[in-house]
């Protein structure tokens, strides 16, 4: 089933983040055409044309984070994160990094996975946000 999360952080700047993520999890017998392996076995992302390649490499990163908690019991089946759409709905600022920390949020709140820990911080200096990616396991 489909469902919607959206990642928002405000950590000291002006604008934030926003991304909305639109996907559904599914498991399956037969591997999915098209999509793309997370390096993790029987785990696969399925994309809609349309992303930029950047959001689809970071949305990538984030599932492959947590993919070692998405894996099916059975060596014959295969989860698949389906996604539908991936927009920044309101004037925010826009890293390509926030479609990964919003695949992690969105699997801990639709498929009951512990995810990792991850933070994100803004730098003045640089303008813009530093992600950190954390360990298995371990909320945000």
């Amino acid at each position: 089933m489909r469902s919607v999360y959206e990642y928002r952080r405000r950590p000291g700047a002006a604008w934030g983040m926003v991304v909305r993520l639109a996907a559904e999890h599914s498991v399956t017998r037969e591997p999915p055409a098209g999509a793309v392996r997370t390096g993790q076995p029987n785990v696969w992302l399925s994309v809609p044309d349309n992303l930029a390649a950047r959001d689809v490499r970071w949305l990538a990163h984030g599932l492959s984070l947590v993919a070692d908690q998405l894996r099916p019991d059975a060596r014959d089946e295969h989860a698949i994160v389906t996604v539908h759409a991936l927009e920044t709905p309101v004037l925010t600022d826009h890293q390509a990094e926030a479609a990964a920390a919003a695949m992690i949020e969105w699997l801990r709140e639709n498929t009951g996975v512990p995810g990792i820990d991850h933070t994100v911080r803004f730098d003045a200096e640089e303008n813009r946000y530093v992600f950190t990616w954390g360990e298995p396991g371990r909320p945000a």
